[in-house]
């Protein structure tokens, strides 16, 4: 079981080493279009809102679902699980990946069949605007690149999270 973990993480570890995905650099030129997503027996879904308090910030979360009928384990190369990205008229105009400072830290959790878990988003107004975007509506999506054990692959899931009014006061 030992020389199992160690493998997967070597697995992980290479995976990372050579780039990820086959188009993990490349921009989206469109947002995704549902708020829901099966992929390899998960059942992702999005959730997020504008908190309004003294540093408005968008909230929320991705629930992950095992959908199957086995234990399924689902794996994340950094402690950042779910980044958000707005888009103007369709166009990407904010990465939070592009900004956030993740750990690489293998984190790692099994989901029997039926079980869920919430992974929390959050960023405030202020950072996704920046100096370069105005105010405005936007589209808002939760972007994840969960590495799914039983597949052997890193998959690339966005979520529409649906549009909402982004603006600082």
């Amino acid at each position: 079981m030992t020389r199992n973990i160690l493998l997967f993480q070597v697995c992980i570890v290479l995976i990372i080493a050579c780039g990820g995905t086959d188009d993990s650099t490349q921009m989206p030129s469109s947002p995704a279009s549902s708020a829901e997503a099966l992929v390899n027996d998960f059942q992702y879904s999005v959730f997020v809102e504008v908190d309004d308090n003294e540093r408005p910030s968008l909230r929320g979360d991705v629930t992950v679902s095992n959908v199957g009928s086995v234990s399924r384990n689902l794996a994340f190369s950094s402690r950042c699980w779910v980044l958000l990205r707005a888009y103007a008229d369709g166009t990407l105009a904010w990465d939070q990946q592009d900004v956030s400072e993740c750990d690489d830290i293998i984190t790692e959790f099994d989901l029997l069949p039926g079980e869920q878990r919430k992974l929390p988003l959050e960023a405030p107004i202020a950072d996704i605007l920046g100096d370069d975007l105005d105010g405005g509506i936007y589209t808002i999506t939760a972007y994840l690149e969960p590495f799914i054990q039983h597949a052997s692959r890193v998959t690339e899931v966005e979520l529409n999270a649906g549009q909402h009014e982004l603006s600082v006061d």
